[in-house]
């Protein structure tokens, strides 16, 4: 296993309904690299950068599966974390895989 904890956010009206169908295909994969995978449907606009805000420092990685507004909220809420490392991907909908490494020091 790569990593020991994941957490997923998903904006289920991102895609087109498409996502649903989508977590159901990566959700295997994703289990091959990661022990435990927590999985987070946005529901609110904002909620996605309080998540990230509030429960980022419990993961070694983040998911965001979603469209340009899901990114940009989740990674607003990263950027406020007192980390030294984490791996982020974004999953956006449809399915594109990107991979972005965030390393940054506390200042």
């Amino acid at each position: 296993m790569k990593f020991n904890r994941a957490l997923l956010l998903y904006n289920r009206n991102a895609g087109q309904q498409e996502i649903v169908q989508q977590l159901a295909a990566i959700i295997p994969i994703l289990a091959g690299e990661i022990k435990e995978l927590v999985l987070y449907q946005t529901t609110e606009p904002g909620e996605g950068e309080q998540v990230c805000r509030d429960r980022g420092e419990r993961f070694e990685l983040i998911l965001i599966m979603g469209g340009d507004g899901s990114v940009h909220e989740c990674v607003n809420g990263i950027v406020m974390l007192e980390l030294r490392r984490l791996s982020v991907f974004c999953l956006p909908a449809p399915v594109t895989i990107l991979r972005v490494r965030l390393s940054y020091r506390s200042i």
